[in-house]
């Protein structure tokens, strides 16, 4: 079942919680208040995910010397994109947010009050996409890349 949050996402653009330069544009009946709510959860269940891994890593490698590790992650297509994801491993591998990232700010703000600390120890980003009509994905990136700064 979906979420509705188009008044939270009415909310955030009346507050300006979205980055000047950054334009997330919804309409409430195209189902914007969904989207909202999907994009928004997504991206901090990838914080939520990136922290759990973390510690996993710390608990079961910390005395292996040379290891590669991986943080696979799941779409169904709908509900989060490739591009969203792009826009965390900027963050998670830069410490800074990707110019015109519209969850910029409210990460910033979400990490600083619950003094949150990355140890940036996932050394690769997996996207994988199965759209629930197929069994298998029909997308795979075993090494999701950094979005470019546009010049």
């Amino acid at each position: 079942m979906s979420q509705d949050d188009w008044d939270k996402y009415h909310a955030v653009l009346k507050n300006r919680r979205f980055p000047p330069d950054t334009h997330l544009i919804l309409d409430n009946e195209w189902l914007g208040g969904e989207l909202y709510h999907n994009a928004y959860a997504a991206r901090s269940k990838i914080l939520d995910y990136a922290l759990v891994a973390e510690d996993q890593i710390e608990k079961c490698l910390s005395t292996i010397k040379e290891k590669v590790t991986f943080l696979a992650l799941f779409t169904n297509g709908f509900h989060w994109h490739l591009n969203e994801l792009e826009d965390f491993v900027f963050f998670y591998f830069k410490g800074i947010h990707f110019p015109g990232d519209p969850f910029a700010q409210m990460e910033d703000y979400d990490v600083k009050e619950k003094k949150i600390q990355i140890r940036r120890t996932i050394d690769h980003f997996a996207y994988f996409r199965r759209p629930k009509t197929e069994m298998q994905p029909n997308k795979v990136i075993w090494n999701v890349k950094l979005p470019c700064i546009p010049d």
